[in-house]
């Protein structure tokens, strides 16, 4: 009896276990079922009870239904709210520009920018913060912010010796007090070193331009004056050299505007003159030459377009209207190596020179010299005069810069006409006036064009009448009576004028017919 109850026994215990067993995995398989809408309300109540990141934990096993992507989306929200009030900006960021209706101009995100860009200026990364105040530059003071890393920017680059990042940053913002003056101190930087250079002209030209703004600096300024022009100054007080720097008054500046009004009447570049030929340019753009040509220096007959031309000894340079050169005559020193040249704006000649502005302010040299190196660093040239041994340029605001210091004069200010020969030069002065670096003092007025040779030099005045000074002798009496001169040119042995009616008149040497211009009408 007891063997047949074990096995009895046996099979019950089983049973119990099976059925327990089912039980469990009932009720396992009801807990998986009823699991995700437990943890949703779980995670509701936490959300409710204002309890986020519990809240977050349970809603990520809610499953994927409607509510609890919106439970979860209100749940980041307000987790992305705490860090921000927290200032951790960062992470808060990146929780918002995730959240689905969210948008990049929301008041968080601008804020938790903002806090970031602050943050960035606070440990001195001034271009981060820069950047990052220029995205959002409407909100708050970010304008302002975005200004005051742009000046610490300029500084540092100012500080390690960047003169050109500086420059560029304090261009954006001209009229700002700070960046002015800035501005003011690399200005003030940069002319006292070009005056401890070789050419110390430039910094002149910069200190006067910073002394004109508020008429500081007056004692640095007349040094300068005596630095650059010992020769002109050493018999002369400071009360002297600084009459030489006195701004125009209203009615010179008048002047000047009516000078500039009736120069318009006297054409340059349509005459030219070399040691034994003569050039001139037609109306219709076509050319013409007579005298000397041993060099081909007159084989310009085929020459069209043209609206400017020069010439050198024995060699002619003319300007196409679409800014390329030509050039024809002696080239022994490269001088019509010129001819091809695109983008230029005005041409010069003089002996076995060629030289060329182009239009972005470059000057290109060809011939016996090459004045390119020194002229780097000059700016808003307008003008330009070869002379023998160096190059004079014309600024924008009528100061005159040179190669060579001697070819200027301290009286080159507010110019609005530069020529030079020999080892001097002559400007003509918004009010008309002769100046000249020559030892003569002409006492002329009313002056519109000028021209220079190494024997002396022709001024063109507003009535057409020329005047001269002369060196060597020379019979140009014809020219002297007529009132009727737009034009004139003077090789030193030679001149030619152009006449109001078109017609030419010559005087001087015409050893090869270089004066042989009776018959020509322009």
């Amino acid at each position: 009896m007891k063997k047949q109850a074990e096995p009895e026994i046996k099979y019950g215990l089983i049973r119990t276990q099976l059925i327990v067993f089912a039980i469990l995995l009932a009720l396992a398989v009801a807990a998986v079922l009823l699991y995700p809408s437990i943890a949703l309300s779980l995670g509701r109540r936490a959300l409710e009870a204002g309890e986020t990141e519990r809240a977050l934990r349970y809603l990520d096993h809610a499953g994927s239904g409607e509510e609890v992507r919106e439970l979860i989306g209100e749940a980041k929200e307000r987790q992305a709210e705490t860090l921000l009030a927290e200032e951790r900006f960062q992470e808060s960021l990146e929780i918002l520009e995730v959240l689905p209706g969210v948008a990049s101009d929301d008041p968080r995100i601008l804020a938790c920018r903002y806090g970031i860009a602050e943050a960035a200026e606070r440990r001195q990364a001034f271009g981060e913060a820069r950047d990052g105040y220029a995205a959002i530059s409407g909100y708050a003071d970010a304008a302002e912010r975005m200004l005051s890393c742009e000046i610490a920017l300029a500084k540092a680059a100012w500080a390690e010796g960047d003169a050109a990042t500086a420059l560029s940053l304090i261009g954006k913002y001209p009229q700002d007090p700070s960046m002015r003056a800035l501005d003011r101190e690399i200005r003030l930087n940069e002319a006292r070193a070009w005056l401890a250079s070789d050419t110390p002209e430039q910094g002149l030209k910069l200190l006067i331009s910073l002394w004109n703004e508020d008429k500081t600096l007056t004692d640095e300024v007349i040094a300068a004056e005596r630095l650059c022009y010992p020769y002109l100054y050493e018999d002369r007080d400071d009360a002297f050299v600084l009459k030489q720097l006195e701004t125009l008054t209203e009615a010179q500046t008048s002047q000047k505007n009516e000078l500039e009004r009736m120069r318009s009447r006297f054409p340059s570049g349509v005459l030219a003159v070399g040691n034994a030929h003569t050039v001139a340019l037609c109306s219709d753009g076509t050319v013409r030459a007579t005298g000397d040509n041993s060099f081909g220096q007159c084989n310009v007959s085929d020459w069209t377009e043209i609206v400017a031309i020069a010439a050198g000894a024995y060699h002619t340079v003319g300007l196409k209207v679409d800014g390329t050169v030509v050039a024809t005559g002696d080239n022994s020193r490269g001088q019509c190596d010129a001819s091809g040249m695109t983008d230029v704006v005005e041409i010069d000649a003089h002996a076995m020179d060629t030289v060329l502005r182009k239009a972005d302010g470059s000057i290109v040299c060809f011939g016996a010299h090459d004045y390119a190196p020194k002229t780097a660093s000059w700016t808003d040239i307008v003008q330009l005069a070869p002379a023998a041994y160096g190059l004079v340029g014309l600024a924008s605001d009528g100061t005159a810069m040179a190669t060579e210091t001697s070819l200027l004069s301290p009286a080159f200010r507010d110019l609005v006409d530069v020529a030079a020969a020999g080892d001097y030069a002559i400007g003509v002065t918004g009010d008309g006036r002769l100046v000249t670096s020559a030892p003569v003092d002409p006492s002329f007025s009313g002056v519109v064009r000028i021209d220079a040779a190494a024997t002396g030099f022709f001024a063109l005045t507003m009535d057409g009448t020329v005047r001269a000074v002369l060196w060597t002798d020379g019979d140009y009496t014809p020219l002297f009576s007529r009132t009727d001169i737009v034009a004139i040119a003077f090789s030193g042995t030679h001149a030619v004028a152009l006449l109001s009616d078109g017609s030419y008149l010559a005087c001087g040497k015409n050893s090869a017919g270089q004066c042989n211009v009776g018959a020509w009408k322009r």
